[in-house]
């Protein structure tokens, strides 16, 4: 299966795109009761079009552009789809404003009970979205002026895609949770649920994250069973135990910093836990994680009976370490990773100091053993920080790509 790298950008909660892998990537088709079989010897009525993919009739779209380049084009309820990547291409075509009788505004500061998700009469809290189906394609969710995140979200069926005000503003939800078949993407926004799992992927569930900050909490990203989760640009720091906890069947962690988990006295916990699945963890940069004295503070990852994790193209560094002197626990493979000083005798490693900056752990033009040294990949087009890759002759080791 091939994955895409998005970058997405805008303050929205997708609550009917489908459930299966292309929902995330914006070729889903919103849900509706009772849809008409179609195809070559029953086509559609007036106002629809045959959806090949699933053989049933769709409403039909302007697919047309309007000349937007930003949210605020849209107006002050509108959002624009920015790239292939913005969820909705069968609402507008890149480059046009998502129909506004399919948005829902979020807003904890002006709703009121009652509330029907119109500018006028917002909803009160991410969850109400989620529960209103097909009248909430999009919502706009705005964070509250006093800070306050919302409740927790609980999704057990259907899909919801939250996206909040940034990575890097303030959190805005309180915990999250998606399972037994349901999918759920966040994007643009922070997750914070002090002595709690932050984000967690149950059974059947599938999970996106897509420059989502998830930080404060008691395990940051936990997935168990679940069925397939992305991380991508996010920004996962400053969690007790694991920061990514994943056993899932299928995982893709790209261009991601996970820094400064693992700091819990009583547990062994890493900056990035692995167990068996299949997937792609490339371009992320995990740094200072886990507690001196312990192994695997950086990276525990075991691969399953009949497949291999590969880690690559990834600096692991500066985490805590025990008696074995190593980065690393378990059985995956690393290739082009960079380490700085490590007993690991596995080949792929580049054991060279990664020289980033000690605050931003960006790379600097020190970082000779970063820059242009990684394997250049076509859907990885942008870093952490959404600068195009590459920067120069070649694609840089780690989530940043040195400007």
């Amino acid at each position: 299966m091939r994955w895409l790298g998005p970058s997405v950008v805008g303050l929205a909660v997708l609550s009917t795109l489908g459930c299966d892998l292309r929902s995330f990537w914006g070729e889903a088709f919103l849900s509706e009761p009772a849809a008409r079989p179609c195809g070559d010897a029953a086509p559609c009525p007036a106002g629809q079009r045959c959806d090949a993919e699933q053989g049933v009739c769709r409403e039909a779209v302007d697919l047309s552009p309007s000349g937007c380049r930003d949210h605020a084009a849209c107006g002050p309820a509108g959002l624009c789809r920015l790239d292939e990547s913005f969820p909705g291409a069968t609402l507008a075509a890149v480059g046009a404003c998502l129909p506004p009788d399919r948005l829902c505004i979020v807003d904890g500061d002006r709703c009121l009970p009652g509330g029907d998700g119109t500018s006028e009469r917002p909803l009160c809290d991410p969850q109400e979205a989620a529960a209103r189906g097909g009248r909430c394609a999009f919502a706009l969710v705005r964070a509250r002026a006093d800070g306050r995140r919302y409740g927790g979200l609980r999704l057990l069926s259907g899909a919801l895609v939250v996206v909040g005000p940034g990575r890097d503003a303030p959190a805005v939800l309180g915990g999250v949770e998606v399972a037994g078949g349901a999918s759920l993407t966040l994007l643009d926004v922070g997750v914070e649920n002090p002595d709690r799992t932050a984000v967690r992927c149950g059974e059947g569930g599938r999970l996106t994250l897509v420059r989502v900050a998830v930080q404060g909490s008691d395990v940051g990203v936990e997935a168990q069973g679940c069925e397939q989760i992305v991380v991508e640009a996010s920004r996962i720091n400053g969690n007790r135990n694991d920061g990514l906890h994943l056993v899932a069947q299928e995982f893709r962690v790209v261009n991601t910093l996970v820094l400064g988990n693992g700091f819990d006295p009583g547990a062994s916990a890493s900056g990035v836990y692995i167990k068996g699945g299949r997937g792609t963890f490339a371009f992320n940069t995990v740094v200072s994680n886990g507690r001196m004295g312990q192994d695997g503070g950086g990276i525990s990852c075991t691969a399953g009976p009949e497949r291999f994790v590969l880690l690559t193209d990834s600096i692991v560094s500066g985490n805590g370490v025990g008696a074995m002197r190593t980065q690393f626990v378990g059985s995956c493979r690393p290739e082009r990773v960079v380490v700085g000083s490590d007993a690991l005798g596995a080949p792929g490693l580049i054991k060279m100091d990664p020289q980033l900056d000690p605050v931003t752990f960006r790379l600097t033009p020190r970082s000779t053993c970063c820059i242009d040294r990684a394997q250049r990949d076509p859907t990885v087009r942008t870093d952490h920080e959404g600068t195009p890759r590459p920067q120069g002759g070649g694609y840089d080791i780690g989530c940043h790509e040195l400007k």
